[in-house]
């Protein structure tokens, strides 16, 4: 099936994007290509692929903080708030409470406390994604690009019925690209 997409915010210009056999064949302005489907973009944006779209700055600061609590609790209660609020302003408060300070490599400078504990700050404390451009490993993006992907296609099966808001990924993709990349490492969840 053939799919072209009109009027799409990508990449901070109004778009059309054609779709031949599940592939991204053509974009460009005012496409005109018979297609099978034809679906209006207006008032929606399409995110380039491989783009890693969230940073987890603090959370190497925040290491075996609250791992008493769940995943959800200890990222919604803890780890997000306190991403939220910290900023390269923060950095010499950090470094006088320090009693060393090393380049750890590139992007990341380490800064030892007094009770032997390294924290790790990544960018100089900017985001992520744009100032320290190594991005992630391997392990970790597959994962991610296989979320984005069997989410794309969730979409283009159900975007008849989805309305023009922010979704949590659907749990049984979720669980299956869990399960897939666990199973790749020989290790299985209990259900």
């Amino acid at each position: 099936m053939n799919l072209l997409i009109k009027n799409i915010l990508l990449n901070k210009n109004i778009t059309d994007i054609f779709i031949r056999d599940g592939l991204i064949d053509s974009v460009g302005e005012n496409l005109n290509i018979k297609a099978d489907k034809t679906l209006d973009g207006t008032g929606r944006a399409a995110i380039p692929s491989f783009i890693n779209a969230h940073t987890h700055s603090a959370m190497t600061l925040m290491r075996s903080y609250a791992d008493d609590l769940d995943l959800h609790d200890w990222l919604e209660n803890k780890i997000w708030p306190f991403e939220k609020n910290i900023t390269e302003k923060d950095l010499p408060s950090l470094e006088s409470m320090a009693i060393y300070k090393k380049l750890m490599r590139e992007n990341i400078e380490g800064y030892k406390m007094e009770n032997g504990d390294w924290l790790n700050v990544l960018g100089d404390g900017n985001l992520v994604n744009i100032a320290c451009g190594d991005g992630h490993p391997a392990e970790v993006m597959d994962t991610s690009f296989a979320l984005q992907a069997l989410s794309a296609e969730y979409l283009s099966k159900n975007y008849s019925t989805l309305k023009p808001v922010v979704y949590h990924i659907p749990k049984d993709i979720d669980q299956k690209v869990a399960r897939l990349r666990l199973s790749g490492m020989g290790v299985q969840i209990d259900d």
